[in-house]
């Protein structure tokens, strides 16, 4: 995978906010990961609820995430390879975690506390934009 640019599920290539960066200036087309904080002002991070069928997917973003050292990963790694000690599903609160969408895209996962954003966990290449536990609080209270 390169660090410019990838491939999204629906075949197009996608600049990164490495490459965006790169470039040295802002092009006024709202990019997925523009790294200069206009697409995130325009369409803000979406919040979505958590269910069953999310962990596999939740669990990938979680690990990938450098910062995955916590009870979330614990968690999701016993529902995806399994923990005779420990019943996941009853265990696992899905109130407390949130799916985030930029564009209609999932970019990450967070974890709440009192209803506010504790723990953030990010897909490699929204993770220099400026997405941060202080942002997604502006967001939720707003």
């Amino acid at each position: 995978m390169s660090i410019l640019s990838y491939q999204n599920s629906d075949g197009n290539i996608v600049y990164t906010s490495h490459y965006l960066k790169k470039r040295g200036t802002c092009c006024n087309s709202f990019c997925l990961h523009c790294p200069y904080g206009l697409t995130l002002k325009k369409f803000k991070i979406e919040f979505e609820e958590v269910n069953n069928e999310d962990i596999s997917e939740l669990n990938k973003i979680v690990k990938e995430d450098p910062s995955n050292q916590s009870d979330l990963t614990q968690n999701l790694l016993n529902q995806a390879f399994g923990d005779s000690k420990i019943d996941f599903i009853n265990r696992f609160n899905y109130k407390d975690f949130k799916k985030l969408y930029l564009k209609k895209v999932l970019c990450g996962v967070c974890k709440l506390k009192n209803n506010l954003p504790s723990k953030l966990y990010l897909k490699e290449h929204f993770r220099d934009q400026g997405i941060d536990l202080d942002l997604l609080t502006q967001y939720m209270i707003s």
